[in-house]
């Protein structure tokens, strides 16, 4: 990446294979993924599994390949969101209690912290088309829905 007064090229080259371009921009937000940090953990001297990406091998109920360890949140696979490990949390927490624990993960919103700020929810247009689910697309301009901005003058009661 180049930087000048008041712009940025960024040379990029597909993950698949293809030509290097170079795209000028004004802004340029980079994100180059996260991973878990498990490494000094020690996990492989107890047998906790890995999967190739480093996270911990679990089953539905949070369990790990060694009785008695269990993993949750950013350690697992998923997205590293803090709300998601809030659920994973309690239902493991349930599990470990001899109850049901149960997060259902296609509920939970995902967040890009940018300004404008990105959310989504639910599955991808292309992953209900992968399943043959049938769907309606919905859209809607951000601007109306900005956040509610304190007054200085407060509302009558």
């Amino acid at each position: 990446m180049k930087t000048g007064k008041d712009s940025a090229t960024v040379a990029v080259e597909p993950a698949a294979g293809g030509a290097r371009e170079e795209i000028v921009a004004d802004v340029v937000l980079l994100a180059i993924g996260r991973k878990p940090h498990t490494e000094s953990l020690g996990l492989a001297k107890i047998g906790v599994g890995l999967d190739e990406r480093g996270r911990i091998r679990t089953g539905h109920d949070f369990a790990t390949t060694v009785p008695g360890i269990y993993a949750i949140g950013d350690a697992i696979a998923g997205p590293m969101l803090a709300h998601k490990a809030e659920d994973e949390g309690l239902a493991c927490a349930e599990y470990i209690a001899g109850l049901t624990g149960y997060v259902n993960h296609d509920v939970i919103p995902s967040v890009v912290y940018t300004m404008p700020e990105v959310a989504s929810v639910g599955k991808t247009e292309e992953e209900l088309k992968a399943a043959g689910t049938p769907y309606k697309v919905g859209k809607f301009p951000s601007s109306p829905t900005r956040a509610p901005r304190p007054t200085a003058t407060p509302p009558a009661s």
